[in-house]
């Protein structure tokens, strides 16, 4: 059986399972002939279930006929916040080569796709039905710049090693952090820069591209730096610490990379948005779009992990599962 579950959890916490489901096909109803039915209703739609409990970790395991397959964890999804009075934020970890599995939600807050076995055009699909605010792609094969993959709010690729100057310069979202690219370069990095500056995009907030350490691909702060009119950081005009969105994925780094005190700035002068460009050990480049110049210090502040036997490091972004 595919394991599929519901699990709560608190911020920056792996969480509980707390009840798992599967479908089962007519014939296998008679495997079920001596478990408690349970009855559910979601849209107008009677669902019909079994209950079992998983043999190891005597978790509830809900079982409905094959055509409830997708509405089952939906209602269970929607008792649960509602029985435990917990936030209606819907996050799916899901392989898509479940995809003909996969729950009957129009809307996921946070997804992440984990499988490297799945069919592109499923994807591609599932991008143009489904309103995804924020997910992590850790497997994708090559797509077009002009997939709507790249209109997606906040978006995290691993390991895209595909990913050229057209794709950079056709991200459209809010947030995006692409890691481990090895066909960027300092011009592309300027390219983008300037569409910024030169446009009107009002909904980037951003840019993080991370070269792949297994080759040797560097960004050059300065040789990015001499293409504009830039400015030391101005206490007076911004805060010196970014407020990277908390409605992301989250991700580590040995060093607080939203601290832009020592960071350039640039302005647009179509409406005076302030942007701050910085590159990191050569393999960082992080541009930041300042939509708020001055946050609320109460909850702009850095979060440093200290494992056991390991140097500390921080966490940017509030998403993780």
């Amino acid at each position: 059986m595919v394991r599929r579950s519901i699990r709560i959890q608190k911020k920056r916490e792996w969480g509980d399972e707390i009840v798992m489901w599967s479908g089962y096909e007519n014939e296998e109803m008679r495997d079920f002939r001596e478990n408690m039915w349970i009855e559910f209703e979601y849209n107008g739609v009677r669902i019909l279930c079994r209950l079992t409990f998983h043999p190891t970790t005597q978790l509830p395991v809900i079982w409905c006929r094959w055509e409830h397959r997708k509405l089952l964890p939906m209602v269970l999804y929607t008792s649960t916040c509602e029985v435990l009075m917990i936030q209606n934020t819907i996050q799916i970890k899901s392989s898509f080569s479940e995809f003909n599995n996969f729950p009957a939600t129009l809307h996921v807050d946070n997804l992440v796709q984990w499988c490297s076995h799945y069919e592109l055009n499923d994807f591609e699909t599932f991008v143009r039905i489904i309103n995804v605010n924020n997910v992590d792609i850790r497997y994708l094969e090559k797509v077009s710049p002009a997939s709507a993959i790249f209109s997606i709010d906040h978006l995290t690729i691993r390991s895209p090693t595909w990913f050229t100057r057209d794709h950079l310069l056709n991200f459209s979202g809010k947030s995006a952090f692409i890691q481990d690219v090895r066909d960027i370069n300092n011009q592309d990095l300027i390219d983008f820069i300037k569409k910024w500056k030169d446009g009107e995009d009002k909904k980037l907030e951003s840019m993080i591209v991370v070269a792949d350490s297994l080759t040797n691909l560097t960004f050059d702060l300065e040789a990015i730096l001499r293409e504009f009119e830039t400015k030391p950081w101005d206490p007076k005009r911004r805060s010196g610490r970014f407020n990277f969105p908390e409605n992301r994925m989250q991700f580590a780094h040995r060093m607080d990379i939203m601290e832009c005190s020592e960071n350039m700035d640039i302005e647009r002068e179509s409406d005076g948005l302030l942007a701050t460009i910085s590159v990191i050990n050569q393999r960082w480049f992080c541009f930041f779009v300042w939509h708020n110049r001055f946050p609320d210090p109460g909850t702009n502040f850095p979060i440093l992990n200290t494992p056991t036997n390991r140097p500390p490091y921080h966490l940017h972004g509030g998403i993780w599962f």
